[in-house]
């Protein structure tokens, strides 16, 4: 039941995420950024009243959500994908890795307020910190798209000459193939509902959380499950919160280099190596296997944001980018609502998490043949198919 907020949290932050996307095809994206985080702000502030499951529920799997969506990298890969296209990988992977540099500040701190103050405080701690110190930042030093301090997006030149030294400029219009962000908005989805290629890319961004918010969301309690104390517990989600860090910022710049795919392949041998450690771990309070399995579990996870974001965008850029990354978005609500419920609902049947760290396992390696079958390497889709 406890599992039910986090899973709305990331099914109402999806569902959020296509109007999010939709309204970026209309207005300047930077606009939504800091009324999110307002909203944001407002959830994790009722969140210190909660008493009840449902407000617990509401406060933070919808209210905390619905200003999270306009936080998440739906906007910025929009922001991004303006500013950078040659090194797009690496900037997302960058941008990404805030979320591992987060987990590792904030986790072993909201620990120390939690055990000093109580939980309701550490709620009363993140909204000061969604709200009054994160909307000025955004207001002053976000820049949605060159223009707006007169720059050229980074490397377009060099992508456009090296179009024009290969003879792209050579064909012929009737010759070309009709891109689908180049169609009316009421086309693009029917082109979709045709394209092979998205429905692999939507697979992929429905199986990316199913094979591992069962568990992220429950490791603390599996590694207190086998003996380790609460700050203990906190320490490991901590080194996972490196390792997400370092595994972002690697994965976009080693994914400019061999691909996609082979960069998410990695990823994915890192995830399953985490998981065996994760099974592998022996009750009582010692950290080193628990530490292996946040290093590999961590760098592996880690390569997840960017590659998802960047083969989107690799994919599908144009001028409908945001309503197809928005409903790319819906996709990935569905993993990480039943991911989370999934990985809960199988310990509440089998007393252990075992099977689910198992089943994490098999979905990843179809995660992965996903990303293979979707081609990001083939660059953006031109096919109606």
């Amino acid at each position: 039941m406890f599992s039910l907020a986090p899973a709305l949290f990331g099914l109402v932050m999806s569902l959020n995420a296509f109007v999010i996307g939709f309204l970026s095809d209309r207005i300047d994206v930077k606009r939504l950024i800091p009324v999110g985080a307002v909203v944001a702000a407002a959830g994790l502030s009722l969140c210190y009243f909660i008493r009840e499951l449902w407000q617990m529920i509401f406060y933070f799997g919808i209210l905390c959500a619905l200003g999270g969506s306009a936080l998440s990298m739906l906007p910025h890969t929009i922001i991004i994908s303006n500013w950078f296209v040659r090194l797009r990988g690496t900037a997302i992977g960058i941008s990404s890795s805030g979320t591992g540099l987060g987990t590792l500040a904030f986790v072993p701190l909201l620990q120390l307020v939690i055990s000093a103050w109580g939980w309701r405080n550490g709620f009363l701690a993140l909204a000061l910190v969604a709200g009054p110190l994160l909307v000025p930042l955004i207001l002053v030093f976000q820049k949605s798209h060159p223009s707006q301090v007169e720059q050229r997006s980074v490397s377009s030149d060099a992508t456009r000459s090296t179009e024009e030294n290969a003879g792209f400029e050579t064909k012929s219009a009737a010759a070309a193939p009709i891109e689908a962000s180049a169609l009316p908005g009421d086309e693009v989805l029917a082109v979709l509902l045709r394209s092979r290629r998205f429905w692999f890319c939507l697979a992929q961004f429905i199986l990316g959380p199913l094979s591992t918010m069962p568990i992220i969301i429950h490791q603390a309690a599996l590694l207190q499950g086998r003996g380790l104390s609460e700050m203990g517990s906190a320490l490991i989600v901590g080194v996972y919160g490196l390792s997400v860090f370092c595994g972002m910022i690697a994965g976009g710049s080693v994914s400019d280099r061999m691909g996609r795919e082979w960069t998410y392949t990695l990823g994915t041998i890192s995830i399953i190596a985490g998981s065996v450690f994760l099974l592998a771990v022996p009750s009582g309070s010692r950290l080193t296997v628990p530490l292996l399995y946040a290093v590999f579990f961590g760098l592996g996870f880690g390569t997840r944001p960017s590659m998802d974001s960047a083969t989107a965008a690799d994919i599908f850029k144009g001028r409908h980018f945001g309503l197809i990354y928005g409903i790319l978005q819906l996709g990935l609500g569905v993993g990480l609502f039943c991911g989370p419920v999934l990985g809960g609902l199988i310990y509440d049947m089998r007393g252990s998490y075992t099977a689910a760290v198992v089943f994490c396992m098999a979905a990843v390696l179809a995660a992965t043949a996903c990303i293979w079958a979707a081609e990001p390497r083939r660059g953006g889709e031109r096919e109606l198919v």
